[in-house]
């Protein structure tokens, strides 16, 4: 069985002719492990996802609170 871990992406370098900005940031699932991987244009912060759960308080949290946990497991908030 895959594990499933939130990410959130934060954009560090973007071509001049795309349409994200460094800073930009999403979040999602992933099957990667758990850490800060570096990435093709920005960093990668994935967090197991029974934390979120566990923090949030809810098995199917929102794009905001994903994003705030993950800073929060990294201590960057």
């Amino acid at each position: 069985m895959i594990e499933v871990n939130y990410f959130l992406y934060v954009v560090g370098t973007a071509p001049k002719t795309g349409s994200f900005r460094v800073g930009d940031c999403g979040v999602g699932k992933t099957s990667f492990g758990t850490g800060i991987l570096d990435a093709p244009h920005g960093t990668m912060y994935v967090v197991p996802s029974e934390y979120v759960h566990k923090m949030s308080k809810t098995t199917n949290p929102g794009a905001e609170t994903i994003k705030f946990y993950i800073l929060k497991y990294y201590d960057l908030e």
